[in-house]
């Protein structure tokens, strides 16, 4: 038996605004939501899953790398972490993780 699911991951307003310390070329990021809610609608219509997974650092060791390497991008409960709101995320569970890897710990 073959499981679907869509995994989108990290389009968040700290990652894809102009300002971003690591900012996604702005004409690439029309593109980039606009595929991603097309892949949405179609896994939505297909009745498959969608995940979407955040980053959001937490705790002093989580905050602390986010500042020092990330120029304090992506903490929990700043502003910036919210998904896209481009993003057709009324479809799908949001998943946060803490760690820079979406599958740290899983099987």
């Amino acid at each position: 038996m073959t499981v679907k699911a869509l995994l989108v991951i990290d389009i968040q307003t700290d990652n894809v605004k102009p300002n971003s310390p690591y900012p996604f070329p702005s004409e690439d990021v029309t593109g980039l939501i606009a595929n991603t809610n097309k892949l949405i609608t179609h896994w939505q219509q297909q009745e498959w899953p969608v995940f979407l997974i955040r980053q959001n650092y937490v705790g002093l060791i989580g905050k602390t790398i986010s500042r020092l390497l990330l120029k304090g991008i992506t903490i929990r409960g700043e502003s910036g972490t919210e998904l896209d709101p481009r993003l057709k995320a009324d479809y799908g569970s949001i998943i946060d993780k803490t760690t820079q890897d979406s599958f740290y710990k899983t099987d």
